[in-house]
């Protein structure tokens, strides 16, 4: 009954909020903080990490500072359609995960180990069902403006610790230049600083365990035998991601395509001006299909993913290419990776960014 009730409420106060894409949550007209285009505040601390026990979960690396060890990641939902860009705070985050969500668009779950320091991050969206098997195994503090039937769904049934800008607009801020230009749904985001204060107020439990699946090398050296430069990922129509190595720093410099017959261009953070930059990239292929369940109505332009069957990827770092198969029992547990000898998958520290795809786009992947 409760989630009967909690349904009809939903949709009672959600209506669509972005045309042709089934977004089912409105983005409350009005707020208790607003922004400029600069970065917001947010509250990072001059205390050093302990070089020798910091270790951080998302990253492999010993940086962590005191106040983040053992206390709960957080995870925001991140806008990724053409109009949005360009985005905020991505560049700071430890891990991403990237998939579709409804009609070939897709959105990004930014997660941050020290919530604290988180700059501004956005623009912030709404909650989808498929996110929730990826941050409930970190044990992230889920932060979303809205969601779609099925997603708040999750969020109930799964008991997902959340803040939602549709019924607490305090741990969010509205960037009145983004909403003159590009419309209110694009013009919300969020901090460490207002995340902070939302979760003291509303007496969230910080303290945690977040396992991301993997496990890092001790020396940092892990290589794969094939060459992976220049990756691209498709997602849909609407959607291809690129990673291009820099053997300089390391990293894999990420861009995308966003819409048809548009080109590809480098992804952005505002907040610095810097380009996305990971070490570790995971290209996961897993059925990927419609949505469908008879307790929803009007649900075909919605994407549903089922983990439970696993499937094939590739780990991208280094300027190398590893094959693995990947498997998630259920909701509650992380990915978990093995290569094709049979034993673990073994990652390089530093940040990644997680693709999770249509086994269909396989054969369009280009890794060379």
């Amino acid at each position: 009954m409760k989630r009967v009730i909690s349904l009809l409420m939903s949709a009672i106060l959600l209506s669509a909020l972005l045309s042709g894409c089934g977004d089912e949550s409105p983005v409350p007209d009005g707020g208790e903080s607003t922004a400029s285009n600069g970065s917001a505040g947010s509250n990072v601390s001059s205390e050093a990490p302990k070089p020798d026990s910091n270790l951080n979960p998302l990253t492999g690396e010993y940086n962590l500072k005191d106040r983040a060890v053992g206390k709960r990641p957080v995870s925001v939902v991140v806008n990724n359609i053409k109009q949005a860009w360009p985005q905020y705070g991505l560049t700071s985050a430890d891990l991403c995960y990237e998939m579709v969500t409804e009609g070939g668009i897709t959105r990004i779950l930014a997660v941050f180990a020290d919530y604290q320091s988180m700059p501004k991050v956005g623009s912030v969206r709404s909650a989808r069902h498929q996110f929730t098997d990826c941050s409930i195994p970190l044990d992230t503090i889920f932060v979303h403006i809205g969601g779609s039937k099925p997603g708040y769904a999750a969020l109930e049934d799964r008991d997902v610790t959340h803040i939602d800008g549709i019924n607490y607009f305090s741990a969010f801020m509205r960037d009145e230049q983004i909403k003159k230009q590009k419309g209110q749904e694009h013009s919300n985001f969020t901090s460490g600083e207002l995340v902070a204060k939302a979760i003291e107020k509303k007496g969230i439990k910080t303290d945690g365990k977040s396992d991301p699946g993997f496990s890092f090398s001790t020396n940092g050296e892990v290589k794969g035998s094939d060459t992976a430069i220049n990756v691209t990922v498709p997602f849909s129509g609407y959607a291809t991601a690129y990673f291009d190595y820099d053997e300089a720093s390391g990293k894999y410099l990420k861009s995308e395509k966003l819409g048809s017959g548009s080109s590809k261009q480098k992804q952005i953070d505002q907040n610095n001006n810097q380009q996305i930059a990971v070490t570790n990239v995971f290209v996961l292929y897993a059925d990927v299909h419609k949505y469908d369940d008879p307790q929803f109505v009007n649900t075909s332009n919605w994407t549903d993913i089922d983990f439970s069957k696993g499937g094939s990827g590739y780990y991208i770092s280094g300027g190398t290419k590893t094959d693995f198969t990947w498997s998630k029992s259920n909701y509650a547990n992380p990915f978990r990776f093995t290569k094709a000898d049979g034993t673990e998958l073994l990652v390089n520290p530093g940040n990644s960014w997680v693709c999770i795809t249509s086994e269909s786009e396989k054969s369009d992947t280009v890794i060379k």
